[in-house]
């Protein structure tokens, strides 16, 4: 009988399963133990931007009074008559060539009748001294004729003084004779006053005394609240500073086409002493101030790049810049504040708030 015996296992194999046992148990721990890895870090801080749009900045010096007419045009009566008819009442807005006061032209329309008949009656006997050939009978009669000829003229322009007409837009004042009133020659009947343009004088802090130039732009307001704006232009500064109130005069010409202005109206009115049209403005929040001055984020290719800029003028919630950026460009308006320039980051809300601002 053959005896089969078990050869004993090498000395070595036990440690060696031992350590292969330990090694297996370790990687299914670590596996099964495993956290996520953090992914903070390798997202970009997300931040809002507005897109620069363009503004008017504007200097302006601001006064108040009444606007005047800056001519007043006396109606006289061309001749010695009674007044037939009132056309116009007081403070009525005419037009040039408009009948304002009728007289009574019956006595020069006789005149005029009877000098057409002697008109008449002087040609005949000119042309009876030219057939007949008398040279001195001829030279008479050319003489009358032209007499009676001027005399007619004279009537018709007479004629024409008993019909009272507009000589310019404007309105009616003063209207001081009505229907049945004798006037003379040369009396003043009314006063016309011209609308357009009209004057607005304004006194002006001493400061802006030579800053306020004849030409400059300016918007014309009535004290009424209503929103009509109306152009106006410097036209005369006097230098004289009024010592009691410290002020000057400025004359405004008003442009007052649609009639909607009138002498006597309180108005106020904004003086543009300089004006930079469509600049690139940025809000205040987007500004980032530093030892050099301020600066703001650009956001450039998801990043964002911190540009040095001049800053200007401003208007509420907004600022001027000179220099540095450009209409359109998307500035970071918040988040901004641990952000480095060259720093990746996720842009949002930009599209609304462009829009709000008049951007395309």
């Amino acid at each position: 009988m053959m005896n089969h015996s078990v050869s004993p296992a090498p000395r070595w194999y036990a440690p060696l399963a031992a350590v292969a046992l330990l090694c297996v148990l370790c990687t299914l721990a670590a596996c099964g133990g495993e956290k996520p890895a953090d992914t903070s870090q390798s997202q970009p801080p997300t931040v809002q931007t507005q897109r620069v749009a363009g503004y008017d900045f504007s200097r302006v010096v601001s006064g108040i009074d009444s606007l005047e007419s800056p001519a007043a045009v006396p109606i006289r009566s061309g001749v010695e008559s009674t007044i037939e008819t009132v056309h116009v009442q007081e403070g009525a807005a005419v037009r040039k060539g408009e009948i304002l006061f009728s007289l009574d032209a019956r006595a020069v329309e006789g005149q005029l009748r009877t000098a057409r008949a002697d008109l008449e009656s002087a040609r005949a006997d000119l042309a009876k001294a030219e057939a007949e050939n008398r040279d001195n009978a001829r030279q008479d009669a050319a003489a009358e004729v032209a007499r009676q000829e001027s005399r007619m003229r004279n009537l018709e322009k007479g004629l024409e003084n008993n019909t009272i007409i507009a000589p310019q837009d404007g309105v009616v004042t003063e209207c001081n004779v009505e229907r049945g009133d004798h006037v003379e020659a040369g009396q003043t009947l009314a006063t016309l006053l011209q609308v357009n343009p009209l004057e607005l004088s304004l006194y002006i802090p001493r400061e802006y005394l030579n800053r306020v130039k004849p030409g400059q732009h300016a918007v014309v307001r009535l004290e009424t609240g209503l929103i009509d704006e109306h152009e106006g232009v410097v036209i005369r500064v006097d230098p004289a500073v009024d010592p009691a109130t410290n002020k000057f005069q400025v004359t405004l010409q008003v442009d007052n086409s649609d009639k909607l202005l009138g002498p006597g109206a309180f108005a106020s009115a904004n003086i543009y002493l300089d004006e930079h049209l469509s600049s690139p403005a940025v809000p205040e929040k987007a500004l980032v101030s530093g030892p050099s001055g301020y600066s703001v984020f650009v956001v450039q290719d998801g990043v964002a790049v911190l540009k040095p800029v001049k800053t200007g003028r401003r208007r509420p919630g907004l600022v001027e810049i000179v220099n540095g950026v450009a209409v359109g460009d998307k500035v970071i308006v918040a988040g901004q504040a641990r952000l480095k320039s060259g720093s990746p980051v996720h842009a949002e809300g930009d599209a609304q708030r462009h829009a709000a601002l008049g951007g395309s």
